[in-house]
């Protein structure tokens, strides 16, 4: 009698399961298609930042992108590129202060 209720039970379980299976599969797709979405709006945001970037300051943000090619690259595993890139990083902060205390400097007169 067991068999009988279990047997006679399946098929409506199955069923409920494949309905579920596939909300849930219409779900992800849902979701699949806002995350692509966002991602493309994101896209168009970056390129259109960089494009700034490279018009205002094209000598940056071509430095910038070398700096980022060569680490991806895996240029800093060597001691002379951490040498480099300390050397580097000073410099762009005691240019960067020295903006800085010149803008200042400049509104205060």
């Amino acid at each position: 009698m067991d068999e009988q209720t279990s047997t006679s039970a399946s098929p409506l379980n199955n069923e409920s399961r494949r309905r579920r299976f596939e909300d849930s599969g219409k779900r992800v797709c849902r979701e699949a298609r806002a995350f692509g979405n966002a991602l493309q709006e994101a896209i168009v945001d970056l390129e259109g930042t960089l494009r700034e970037q490279l018009e205002q300051r094209p000598y940056v943000t071509l430095a910038t992108a070398a700096g980022l090619g060569y680490v991806l690259g895996g240029g800093l595993a060597s001691r002379f590129s951490k040498v480099l890139l300390n050397l580097g990083t000073r410099l762009a902060v005691a240019v960067m202060l020295r903006e800085l205390t010149g803008e200042i400097g400049a509104h205060t007169v």
